[in-house]
């Protein structure tokens, strides 16, 4: 007996993303396999992003007032209506077998959560130069100080039905988690098993692997995504699939060794990264280097 692949639905909250969403909804209609849907989060755009968004047949808009992702994740899973709730960004371009590989993924259905990986700059703004070492750092380093799986909003999915057990707790404070960490951590807290597929891939123009002060920020919102669930009692349900010491032993060594190197180069590259930022704004947001 075969079993009926379940349905996507990708999501994209969107703010003032004009210079992303085209190449980003492209990609979408060259997927071999088309989702059921795309939903398109207007959180009070103010640039042409939702026109633009709007001259694909297969997009549907919604509009969510409130400003932030999480409040704009929470209105796109409301409204979605496949089987799997597919979270991106706006300037995650999918590679062409995306969508068919994921519903591989949950073939299984033991899988509650998917994350993929990216291709991102190898060096800072050097765009063509890529790579996914940058990205695999970055898991390697939650993994091991969440001790389980964890998702990445660019490139992460989960079971509308898992969404149903979860969506009352979620936390849509951003100054106390990181909202896919949070979503991550509720998932495995029930007992869902959120698997890291690496041919899932996206690629991604995202600068803030090299951006100091945003790595620093993100860091801490780890830190206390962390404390967070550690007073709601996450890791403490005896459900939570856990990633035994020899597991993140590898991670936790080779993340310290390129963790220290890219600390450095992002400290280094701090004042070019703010120069290139106010000219980015200056000139519309257009992309710094091709």
């Amino acid at each position: 007996m075969t079993t009926k692949a379940l349905a996507i639905s990708i999501v994209i909250p969107v703010y003032n993303e004009e210079h992303h969403i085209t190449d980003c909804l492209d990609a979408i209609a060259k997927q071999t396999v088309m989702p059921l849907e795309v939903i398109v989060v207007d959180n009070n755009c103010t640039d042409q992003t939702v026109a633009l968004a709007k001259r694909y047949p297969f997009v549907r808009i919604i509009k969510e007032k409130k400003q932030g992702l999480t409040y704009s994740r929470n209105a796109a899973a409301a409204a979605a209506k496949g089987d799997i709730i597919a979270k991106i960004d706006a300037d995650s371009f999918l590679f062409p077998d995306w969508v068919e590989r994921l519903t591989r993924d949950y073939a299984d259905p033991s899988v509650t959560g998917v994350v993929g990986v990216a291709y991102a700059n190898y060096l800072p703004r050097i765009t063509r130069f890529r790579s996914q070492f940058w990205p695999r750092v970055y898991f390697w380093n939650v993994h091991s100080f969440f001790g389980t799986t964890t998702m990445w909003g660019a490139n992460m999915s989960f079971r509308r039905s898992m969404w149903q057990k979860i969506k009352s707790d979620v936390c849509n404070d951003p100054r106390q988690v990181h909202e896919d960490e949070d979503v991550s951590l509720l998932i495995a807290s029930r007992g869902g098993k959120i698997i890291k597929d690496n041919k899932l891939l996206i690629n991604t123009n995202k600068q803030s692997y090299h951006y100091f002060p945003k790595f620093v920020h993100y860091m801490h919102l780890a830190h206390l995504t962390k404390q967070y669930h550690q007073r709601k009692g996450s890791f403490d349900t005896g459900l939570m699939p856990r990633l035994n010491f020899w597991k993140t032993l590898p991670g936790m060594l080779f993340s310290l060794l390129a963790g220290i190197p890219f600390i450095i180069v992002s400290a280094l590259f701090w004042p070019l990264d703010a120069y290139m930022i106010r000219q980015r704004r200056r000139t519309g947001g257009k992309p710094w280097l091709d």
